[in-house]
């Protein structure tokens, strides 16, 4: 469910190629019939020509069913929710109200799910829980600063970043890097057809893990 004061992506296989480099090359991946929506619901269908067995796992947001997943700027839950099976618990975050009633109704009978309301920054630093992977979904102006420092703080052994501005991911992605991770890939998607906007896609890994 997406309510009227919520984002709706409104290029069905264009949204489906963004979640397929999120969730690529995943055990999973709703991409290939798993959690989160079927190939006819113009979701989650599996773009021609992609190959979600290519053996490059560490390329990619890869969870264990221990993890914890962190999903900040999460919206109505479509990554987290689409992960829910693969992980021990998800967190979602996110600042407007409406779209947090939609990701709790959406998640109805997923179990460990978790959607908190308010400001990254904000609710990020007195966040307990013990986070192994995190997506970042962020608006165009990028990610506050004082959310990148309670992630750091929190050291999640993998990052994807989804981003819809090239200049704040780079501005963000090098205080990532400057506090211990690596960029391990950058994936550009033109979900935003003869415009100058373009999604990317960005998986950071802790330089240790």
């Amino acid at each position: 469910v997406v309510g009227s004061e919520s984002f709706l992506q409104v290029f069905p296989n264009l949204s489906a190629r963004l979640q397929y480099e999120v969730f690529r090359n995943q055990p999973g991946n709703p991409l290939s019939g798993g959690v989160g929506g079927t190939e006819n619901d113009g979701c989650f269908g599996h773009p021609a020509g992609c190959d979600c067995e290519s053996g490059d796992r560490d390329e990619y947001l890869v969870p264990e069913p221990s993890d914890v997943l962190l999903d900040v700027y999460c919206g109505v839950g479509t990554f987290g929710l689409s992960l829910a099976d693969e992980v021990s618990k998800v967190i979602g975050i996110e600042e407007s109200e409406a779209a947090v009633a939609d990701a709790r109704f959406n998640s109805q009978g997923v179990a460990s799910v978790q959607f908190l309301q308010g400001k990254a920054e904000e609710l990020l630093p007195n966040l307990e829980e013990k986070v192994d992977i995190a997506i970042l979904d962020p608006p165009r102006q990028g990610c506050h600063p004082k959310a990148l420092t309670a992630l750091l703080k929190m050291a999640p052994r993998k990052i994807t970043y989804v981003s819809c501005d090239p200049a704040t991911l780079a501005r963000d992605a090098k205080r990532l890097v400057r506090g211990g991770y690596e960029l391990v890939k950058v994936q550009p998607v033109d979900v935003f057809p003869q415009t100058s906007h373009v999604e990317t896609v960005a998986l950071l890994h802790l330089a240790s893990s």
